[in-house]
């Protein structure tokens, strides 16, 4: 187990959920983007709180209420997450279309 603070205290995980919730947070600040993620507190064994995490750029780490157990992320929802966020991005590639037709009927219109 682990404890992951934020600005509005602490949250006990499973070592490989506070791992993953660490690694996407730094990916998506990597990138200038946030998320959310939503948690189940290991410590809170007779009345699960869950606590919903916004990670990434510039975003502290806080809590903004509680949702059903039914959409928690899990670690492997992370890492599958982690793995959208780097998979490379599309490239832009040369082309030998002719846009001037485009354009010329874009010319009669206006």
């Amino acid at each position: 187990m682990k404890t992951l603070t934020y600005a509005g205290g602490v949250l006990v995980l499973e070592d490989e959920a506070a791992d993953a919730v660490l690694r996407y947070s730094m990916a998506l600040a990597d990138r200038g983007r946030m998320a959310t993620v939503t948690l189940a507190d290991e410590a809170s064994a007779e009345v699960p709180a869950v606590v919903v995490l916004t990670l990434g750029l510039g975003v502290p780490l806080m809590v903004r209420g509680g949702a059903a157990e039914s959409v928690l992320d899990s670690a492997p929802v992370l890492h599958e997450r982690l793995k959208e966020l780097e998979r490379p991005r599309a490239s832009v590639v040369a082309t030998d279309a002719d846009p001037r037709p485009l354009w010329g009927e874009l010319d009669d219109v206006l």
